[in-house]
């Protein structure tokens, strides 16, 4: 129900887990790298989350890719 939901929404901690990053986490990353010319451009994802480069608004309308 929307009353369960909205318990459960409000007792849930924010943010990611304290053991790391969120299980989802890499199949997100791939799906980046293999659909946003920007990121597949760049070849595979690295293997730290941290090492991928933040980019803009701007950058994804760019026709020319790095």
């Amino acid at each position: 129900s929307l009353g369960e939901f909205e318990q459960h929404t409000l007792a849930a901690s924010p943010g990611w887990p304290s053991t790391g990053t969120p299980a989802w986490l890499d199949a997100f990353v791939q799906r980046v790298f293999d659909e946003v010319p920007y990121y597949r451009a760049l070849g595979s994802p690295p293997r730290d989350f941290r090492q991928l480069p933040t980019i803009s608004r701007a950058e994804l309308s760019v026709t020319e890719l790095p």
